[in-house]
């Protein structure tokens, strides 16, 4: 039986506590990167709610040592001491545009997290004859296929990115088409793969050697949709909605992933110069309506700020309004409800 996977070989990856912080969106390496998560989550995994020392329920146990820990921060994460599997389930197959993110960090830099569908299964602890290829000890990437036959495409790197801090990985998925991210650094590219689109995505995570070292997944989110034409978009319904402008926690600073979207926004604005916007943020019902409120207000009017500050934007084609949680797109009593919940709308005026 075939068994298609996604070796995402996080090895060996620069990372440097500060630096990504201080960065803006569309400075410095921010300045080409092009990764938008996917509109409609599929499944969503924080582990905020599980119970610490249990594997979580909402995902389907295949083998290994795994747990949920409380982190020093506070934070929950799930954790390997040598080896795991688990499948994120979806309650439909994926689409042929998808996007795929989720943290990770360990304590040894030699390990990785690889990813495979679930369409045929294999048996045992690597998932079958198709094991994607690994990459070398000093680089990150994406192999797509069959054991050393499939696609890859690899960036060497100086090591250490594990044991520094926790790090981004983000794949987008356009039909045959891949890329990957690590934080603001695109380090796969591969043009043609043909991948079967299963009910779900089995996780493959692994510790070299087994030495008591740790391993730390947190906020997986699969979700539909990528990069879009927006004003196809806008001219077809009136509005869009996107989960691509990203703010720092109980903030209204702009994170600099959000430069893919912001530049497509300004870029529409530029190429249209008709259009009038009216931006809107949303919130789910996590906290006091007092509080989102005023928060998704200073966020809608950051987005206006900084396409009439950085891109010279005319201030009367746009006006901004917060609703805080008013107006939910699903239901707040799941992860992925909440979710959806959390994002910036853009409405034709």
């Amino acid at each position: 039986m075939r068994q298609f996977v996604v070796s995402v070989m996080t090895l060996a990856i620069l990372f440097t506590p500060g630096v990504l912080a201080a960065q803006d969106v569309g400075e410095g390496l921010w300045a080409n990167y092009d990764f938008v998560p996917g509109h409609r989550v599929l499944a969503y995994h924080d582990f905020d709610a599980a119970y610490v020392g249990n594997f979580p329920d909402r995902m389907t146990y295949l083998e290994g040592e795994m747990d949920i820990v409380r982190l020093p921060d506070g934070n929950q994460a799930l954790r390997t001491r040598n080896t795991g599997r688990f499948v994120v389930p979806l309650e439909e197959a994926l689409p042929a545009r998808f996007t795929v993110e989720f943290r990770v960090h360990a304590t040894d830099a030699r390990s990785f997290v690889m990813m495979y569908s679930t369409e045929e299964k294999g048996a045992g602890r690597s998932p079958g004859k198709t094991l994607a290829a690994l990459v070398g000890s000093q680089a990150t990437g994406l192999t797509v296929g069959k054991y050393a036959e499939g696609p890859k495409s690899t960036r060497g790197m100086p090591p250490a990115f594990l044991v520094e801090d926790w790090v981004n990985v983000r794949i987008a998925v356009d039909g045959p088409y891949w890329k990957m991210y690590v934080d603001e650094t695109r380090v796969a590219n591969i043009p043609q793969v043909d991948f079967p689109r299963g009910n779900g995505l089995a996780f493959y995570l692994s510790m070299y050697p087994y030495d008591g070292d740790d391993l730390f997944v947190d906020d997986i989110r699969i979700a539909e949709g990528g990069r879009a034409i927006l004003y196809d978009q806008l001219s077809a319904t009136g509005k869009v909605i996107t989960k691509g402008i990203l703010f720092d926690t109980d903030s209204d600073r702009i994170r600099p992933e959000s430069t893919p979207t912001l530049m497509d926004i300004a870029a529409m604005l530029e190429q249209h110069p008709e259009l009038r916007l009216r931006i809107e943020g949303h919130t789910d019902d996590t906290g006091s309506a007092t509080h989102n409120k005023p928060l998704s207000e200073r966020r809608a009017a950051a987005v206006k700020a900084w396409l009439v500050g950085k891109r010279g934007v005319d201030a009367s084609r746009l006006e901004s309004a917060g609703l805080g949680a008013e107006q939910p797109v699903a239901g707040n009593d799941t992860a992925e409800g909440r979710q959806q919940n959390r994002r910036v709308e853009l409405h034709r005026l």
